[in-house]
């Protein structure tokens, strides 16, 4: 029988340039995780009078219920499902998906998506997106690799920074231009692709990129500003309330016995809503 895969063209991929990750980084850490400011807003608001964030049912429920001795823990755990159950690898799937769409308009390419890879550990490595290139693309970027000078420029500059072995690292790619010059189409792995599409983005894009391979892009600022603009972190976290209702059902549970902890009637403890999941 014949492979459905075998009348699609080759896609290839290249490695974007000047993406950091997420390890300790401004998109790991504010744009791609719960706000830390909104974990603050939520303990203050439990052990206030007033409710904006909450039900106010559900608020006069741990009031009412939760003895006084147990708010600190109550509200720790609270907050630590708030947290487990954000979910990290959509919001970073979603920003390496806004990342590539801007590359691809800077270069003029079209955008037929990515892949993000992230390392089982951040010893050495970061996380990486690959964006799919169909061949039309990668065979214009090299064509033009052999008839533009200052691409081949630049390009070399790449190659000699960064693929030159020296005590302590072995390159596994080749810093000599002419090598690449030589090199068939097939054999343009990610890697080499993600090279040239740096070498394009600094020879095309010099206003829109930052000085220096170390640093990033110089949109990435105003990236950021969009994503958390529109709520981008809160997109990705549970219902506040549904994880309150959780904690509150599983605190009477604890404390069956107790007068203190009292059975309120609440329309938020009815039906689904106690269901933990988003």
């Amino acid at each position: 029988m014949q492979n459905i895969d075998e009348d699609k063209p080759k896609m290839f991929e290249a490695t974007l340039p000047f993406f950091s990750g997420f390890y300790t980084t401004y998109a790991g850490e504010a744009i791609c995780s719960v706000d830390e400011s909104e974990l603050d807003n939520i303990a203050d608001e439990l052990e206030s009078n007033k409710t904006s964030w909450i039900d106010e049912d559900l608020h006069a429920e741990f009031k009412a219920c939760v003895k006084p001795e147990d708010v600190e823990k109550f509200i720790q755990d609270l907050l630590f499902d708030y947290v487990n159950g954000y979910d990290y690898r959509g919001a970073q799937m979603a920003y390496c998906d806004a990342y590539a769409g801007v590359v691809c308009d800077m270069l003029k390419i079209p955008y037929m998506g990515m892949e993000m890879d992230s390392p089982r550990y951040y010893n050495f490595e970061t996380d990486k997106i690959h964006i799919k290139l169909i061949p039309e693309t990668l065979r214009a970027w090299v064509d033009r690799l052999h008839h533009d000078n200052e691409l081949q420029s630049v390009f070399e500059g790449i190659l000699k920074d960064r693929c030159t072995s020296y005590d302590g690292f072995m390159s596994f790619h080749s810093n000599s231009l002419e090598d690449y010059l030589e090199l068939p189409i097939d054999d343009w792995c990610n890697i080499k692709a993600g090279l040239l599409l740096e070498a394009l983005l600094l020879s095309d894009c010099p206003d829109e990129m930052s000085e220096g391979y170390a640093s990033d892009m110089a949109f990435v600022d105003e990236l950021h500003e969009g994503l958390s603009g529109n709520g981008f972190s809160h997109e990705y976290a549970l219902d506040i309330d549904k994880v309150l209702a959780k904690c509150l059902a599983e605190y009477r549970d604890n404390n069956p016995y107790d007068d203190y902890a009292k059975r309120l009637p609440s329309h938020c403890l009815k039906g689904e809503i106690v269901t933990f999941n988003r």
